[in-house]
């Protein structure tokens, strides 16, 4: 969704867009956007979080994550960046669980499990955060391999007469 202008302070995507986060594909014919809002690990919304009641989605933890930083170490690290790779991650899990699911069916399905949550409702489109537990456990199980194919019948025709390169009859 974005981090606040240049003040650090989350702006209202729907008043002042931010790109990609409001990024619109419909008029192609699919909707390619899941916009992620930060949450701090209280469960509140990132002061530098940007937000929208139409335009951002979801929210996710993004407040305080370790990451990996430059030079083989680790640390915290805050933003909507941080949040973002939650809701890929649940992604690829229910796309894992759903082979055959579109991009539109997993949107529905992240949006649909979303948990409600006060500190963004009315800020994002489900009013909730990531419920990856909920999105699994509400999962449609793998469909089970396809059947081992019929054993084909045995063609072979029995031979009853064998001729010679003359013509001549050799066996009956």
């Amino acid at each position: 969704a974005g981090n606040g202008g240049g003040d650090g302070v989350g702006d209202n995507n729907d008043v002042t867009p931010n790109w990609p986060s409001n990024l619109s594909t419909s008029v192609q014919g699919f909707d390619a956007v899941i916009s992620v809002a930060s949450l701090t690990s209280s469960g509140g919304l990132s002061s530098f979080s940007n937000y929208g009641r139409t335009t951002v989605d979801i929210a996710a933890p993004g407040s305080g994550i370790i990451s990996t930083l430059p030079g083989d170490s680790y640390g915290a690290l805050s933003g909507t960046s941080m949040a973002t790779p939650h809701v890929a991650g649940a992604a690829a899990l229910y796309a894992a669980l759903n082979p055959t699911a579109t991009g539109a069916q997993i949107k529905a399905a992240i949006m649909g499990t979303a948990a409600s949550t006060s500190s963004v409702s009315g800020l994002v489109a489900t009013g909730g955060r990531l419920d990856v537990g909920a999105l699994v456990n509400g999962a449609s199980p793998p469909a089970p391999p396809p059947p081992a194919p019929a054993p084909v019948a045995d063609e072979t025709a029995a031979i009853t007469a064998i001729t010679d390169n003359v013509g001549a009859l050799k066996g009956s």
